[in-house]
């Protein structure tokens, strides 16, 4: 007589194991980021003028957006590629959504914040039109790096290339009215 003996587990177990690994997997992207991300965010100056709420709470909005959608993309990729060709039990599963899913939001986030850092903190647009500045050769005494400008005028960003003591983050200068002049009048622009 063959006695056939069976592990019962319960579904809710089984459901709540995935989403624990996501959530370390978020975890430890999160605490490695630091250590893989070269800039810091940079550096804002204290401004003559209050920023308005409503723009404030806008580029909040869309960074909390991006965050939100790599959150899913990365968790139905990474639940795909681990449970979409191995059986819903095996250990091999939960290492394969571990490292997809650590993978994938290591480099979300990094792009995530490399974008938000080239965008222009009032009206949230690509900065465009890279200007080189500076010759390597001059660094002590001079800056050298990329500027990049806002469409509608809003201001600079000066990216250094290599950072100096005095010089050693991305910097945004707000551009005041007399350079209204050279940006078209944009209607859609706030």
């Amino acid at each position: 007589m063959v006695i056939l003996r069976f592990v019962c587990i319960s579904f809710a177990y089984m459901f709540r194991q995935p989403f624990s690994i996501f959530l370390f997997a978020l975890l430890m992207a999160c605490i490695s980021l630091p250590a893989t991300t070269a800039l810091r965010l940079g550096e804002y100056p204290a401004r003559r003028y209050r920023i308005p709420l409503g723009v404030s709470i806008r580029r909040w909005a869309f960074l909390l957006a991006k965050l939100l959608l790599v959150l899913v993309i990365v968790g139905s990729w990474s639940a795909v590629a681990a449970f979409g060709f191995t059986a819903v039990g095996s250990s091999a599963s939960l290492y394969i959504q571990l490292s997809t899913t650590f993978a994938g939001f290591l480099a979300a986030l990094r792009w995530i914040f490399q974008d938000q850092r080239r965008r222009c903190p009032v009206c949230l647009r690509l900065l465009s039109n890279p200007a080189r500045v500076g010759q390597p050769s001059c660094n002590f005494l001079a800056w050298c790096g990329t500027e990049l400008i806002c469409q509608n005028g809003h201001g600079l960003l000066h990216i250094p290339e290599l950072p100096t003591s005095w010089f050693s983050t991305q910097r945004w200068l707000d551009l005041d009215a007399s350079w209204a002049s050279l940006f078209s009048a944009d209607p859609a622009a706030p």
